[in-house]
């Protein structure tokens, strides 16, 4: 059963409660309207008013608003069916409205039927959602019925008893008088209980609609979260063969950049053997361009190599890469090369172990090429914000006058650029260059 047949089922248990007590009701306050007629037609009223305690004010009057009662209930009803859930102060205002138009009915009665609060608590425990307000409600519909009972109410108060108007009619009238009474009395009873049946089946069958809807959704997350791990794994394998292609690529172009460079320079070399005693000049000039063909060639080969990573950190860990290349460089120039690492460990993402390792690589290089440095003082610490590592390479080479942006130089300020750091060269004493390199520090660091 869906969540709409169980209300619409709902429902229709509602209105048929509602029927009954709309017939009983209309039918007690047009039952004393017509037997009153009876007895002024025949002349009882003396041998009538002997035997009750009361007679009611305007039978017709209260024929009238008795329908009307019963009729509001009705329109009420309606709203609350046709309202939505974003409007609930609607549905409390008509419960309320019900709760005091069944108070009315029930006076207009004076007491003799009051199952017009069966129809009210039915309708506030079909439409109040939360169950813990449930037993306040079952506590006061309780009160209220009992309350509003003839045999408590005519303790205090004179009423009309609609038996003694049964009692006017002959033995044979009475039985099925008392027995139609009676009937729509249970009724009313039994179709309250009905409800309370079909509220409380509805209750259990949402209720384990949305324990199924949270378990689908509780498989559905765990499917989503499946299928994320995938593509975690896919996009992982596609960025590895993407880099493994770019590897590829770029060991094609060395390849081939190194293969036309020393072909030239091996034709080059031929020719200048076979210049050598007849024409020095000649073989100065060629050697002049040898020596261009091959610059260009190392710089070629420099633009492709810088591309990749370097070979020692994909077997060696940043800080042992860095002492690696500085032991090699101070065996191959003679230069004495400090190195001061201020931070435990150096475990940094790829991107900005490649930047570090480039950045002391290039300015080692310029210190000893441009700078003929006989020291140089490499530290690393971390910065003035925790987020931050600042590494200096310091040198007493000669540094430069007019220092002139080259590659090296452009080559350290795109890759800080590339990590949103900045760097400054400064040329005071030798020459020095400072970074401030942002680091995703990882669980080393907590």
């Amino acid at each position: 059963m869906t969540k709409a047949v169980g209300e619409k089922l709902n429902n229709r248990m509602l209105f048929l409660l509602y029927i009954v007590c709309c017939v009983t009701a209309m039918s007690a306050a047009g039952f004393i309207w017509l037997t009153t007629g009876y007895i002024l037609d025949y002349h009882g009223a003396r041998e009538f008013l002997s035997v009750t305690e009361s007679i009611p004010r305007g039978t017709l009057s209260c024929v009238l608003q008795v329908t009307a009662g019963m009729l509001l209930l009705g329109l009420t009803y309606q709203i609350r069916v046709n309202q939505t859930r974003e409007q609930d102060w609607v549905i409390l205002a008509t419960l309320g409205m019900d709760f005091l138009i069944g108070l009315w009915v029930i006076m207009l009665l004076d007491f003799n039927y009051n199952g017009v609060l069966l129809w009210v608590f039915a309708n506030i425990l079909s439409y109040v959602r939360k169950n813990r307000y449930w037993p306040a409600i079952i506590a006061l519909g309780i009160i209220s019925y009992v309350g509003t009972g003839y045999e408590m109410v005519s303790v205090r108060m004179r009423l009309f008893n609609i038996d003694d108007y049964i009692q006017v009619y002959s033995s044979s009238v009475q039985t099925y008088l008392f027995a139609a009474w009676n009937f729509l009395e249970i009724l009313s009873i039994v179709c309250f209980v009905g409800c309370c049946l079909g509220i409380i089946a509805n209750r259990e069958e949402k209720l384990e609609q949305t324990n199924e809807l949270y378990r689908q959704l509780a498989e559905a997350n765990e499917n989503l979260k499946l299928a994320n791990e995938e593509l975690s794994e896919i996009m992982e394998e596609k960025a590895k063969m993407a880099e493994v292609r770019e590897r590829n690529r770029i060991a094609r172009e060395i390849h081939d950049t190194m293969g036309h460079t020393l072909t030239g320079i091996a034709a080059g070399i031929d020719a200048c053997i076979a210049l050598s005693d007849s024409s020095p000049e000649l073989v100065k000039q060629q050697l002049k361009i040898l020596s261009d063909v091959s610059r260009k060639g190392l710089s070629d080969v420099r633009h492709s190599v810088n591309e990749l990573r370097p070979d020692s950190l994909e077997h060696l860990n940043l800080e042992a890469a860095i002492r690696q290349m500085v032991d090699n460089m101070k065996q191959v120039s003679g230069t004495k090369i400090s190195f001061i690492c201020q931070v435990p460990v150096l475990k940094f993402d790829e991107d900005e172990e490649n930047v570090i390792y480039r950045i002391i690589q290039e300015s080692i290089t310029n210190s000893i090429r441009h700078g003929h440095a006989s020291e140089i003082r490499i530290l690393i610490e971390r910065g003035q914000w925790d987020s931050v590592l600042h590494l200096s390479i310091s040198d007493n080479g000669k540094g430069c006058e007019h220092m002139k942006e080259g590659f090296g130089i452009r080559h350290i300020r795109e890759r800080v650029r590339m990590l949103n750091g900045e760097v400054t060269f400064t040329n005071d004493n030798g020459f020095r260059v400072d970074a401030e390199i942002p680091i995703r520090w990882g669980e080393e660091y907590d």
